[in-house]
């Protein structure tokens, strides 16, 4: 039994209940839960639909009790400056996922990660020589961009900022026609001798967990995201 079945501990996880969950929205889960099993054993098209119409009311409930909840504590709050801050901060930035990993786990589970792939393609044949015929046609420089076509550039872009950016880039988009001129310099000498300033190649590297109910103390439930420079990014 102990080789078949061996006993494994995992972490409890201790979360507190939502302040909107009413009871109603308890018992209305449950029933969203007990269609959401019975389809799942019996694969009928009236089960699917009757689970499908459970969810979209759920969904619908949910969202009406959250904004109810956070509609009344704004009001509540409307003359302390202070408690209407923290709860646009709570909403704005939640608090990350207790954990005790460490950088050095992630680093440590990321390059063994890669040096499996790696291992994986070892052992492939490499391609033959002189597959492709050569061509003429070569890119030895890149053509210098107007300043409309960084500008354009500059205001379609995403306004997503990292962290290690001196300014927040929304903040950078109003006030770029006003440093156009130097940002056209910046950008036209990197194209022309090839060189990308180092600020530019330093990212973030921020760990997400894969979903919300994954197990926040294992790191193969995260993923790895690089914040960039906006420009930079792909």
């Amino acid at each position: 039994m102990n080789l078949l079945c061996p006993l494994s501990s995992r972490p409890a996880k201790s979360s507190p209940p939502a302040p909107w969950l009413t009871e109603t929205l308890h018992y209305h889960r449950r029933e969203l839960r007990t269609a959401e099993r019975r389809w799942r054993k019996s694969r009928v098209d009236s089960d699917l639909n009757s689970y499908k119409s459970l969810l979209s009311k759920f969904s619908l409930e949910v969202t009406s009790a959250k904004s109810s909840y956070y509609r009344e504590k704004f009001e509540s709050s409307s003359s302390d400056p202070h408690k209407l801050f923290t709860i646009f901060s709570s909403l704005l930035n939640p608090p990350p996922p207790s954990s005790s990993l460490t950088p050095e786990d992630f680093i440590t589970f990321f390059e063994e990660k890669v040096a499996a792939v790696r291992q994986t393609f070892s052992s492939v044949p490499s391609p033959p020589a002189n597959v492709h015929s050569p061509t003429s046609n070569s890119l030895t420089s890149f053509s210098p961009l107007s300043s409309d076509e960084i500008l354009q550039l500059l205001t379609s872009s995403n306004p997503t900022t990292c962290p290690l950016d001196p300014i927040p880039f929304a903040l950078f988009q109003t006030i770029a026609r006003d440093l156009l001129p130097f940002i056209s310099v910046i950008i036209n000498n990197s194209l022309s001798s090839g060189y990308m300033p180092t600020a530019f190649n330093t990212a973030r590297v921020v760990p997400i967990l894969k979903k919300a109910t994954l197990d926040s103390s294992s790191v193969t439930n995260y993923r790895l995201v690089s914040l960039l420079f906006p420009l930079k990014s792909p």
